[in-house]
C-alpha cells in the first residue's frame, strides 16, 4: 500500500477543490518524511494501513499549523502508537 494521494489528503483534511495545493503538497512531503524518518521503510509503496494512517495524522496537524500560528503549551503528537511496530532503532557497534 502506497502512501495517501492527494485526493485522500484532502478527503481527510476536507480540504475543497483545489484550494491550498501548493500548501498541501508541501505539507505532504513533510508528513512523509517525519514518518519514514521514524520507521524503518525505505519505500513509500509499502506503506501498511497503520503508516498510512500515522501519515494523515502527522499531515493533519501540520496542516492545522500551517500558517505558523503557534498556541502556548501545544506541540506535535506523533502518532507514536500507530507506529511502534515499524521503529528504526539505531545499531550500536560493528
Amino acid at each position: 500500500m502506497a502512501i495517501p494521494s492527494t485526493a485522500e489528503a484532502r478527503e481527510w483534511l476536507r480540504v475543497p477543490g483545489d484550494a491550498d495545493a501548493d500548501t498541501l503538497t508541501r505539507l505532504m512531503t513533510d508528513a512523509e518524511r517525519r514518518v519514514r524518518s521514524y520507521t524503518t521503510l525505505q519505500s513509500t509503496d509499502d506503506f501498511p494501513d497503520a503508516l498510512k494512517q500515522a501519515f494523515l495524522v502527522v499531515l493533519a496537524q501540520l496542516y492545522a499549523d500551517r500558517e505558523g500560528v503557534k498556541y502556548e503549551g501545544m506541540k506535535m503528537q506523533f502518532p507514536f502508537h500507530l507506529l511502534g511496530g515499524y521503529r528504526a532503532y539505531p545499531s550500536f557497534g560493528a
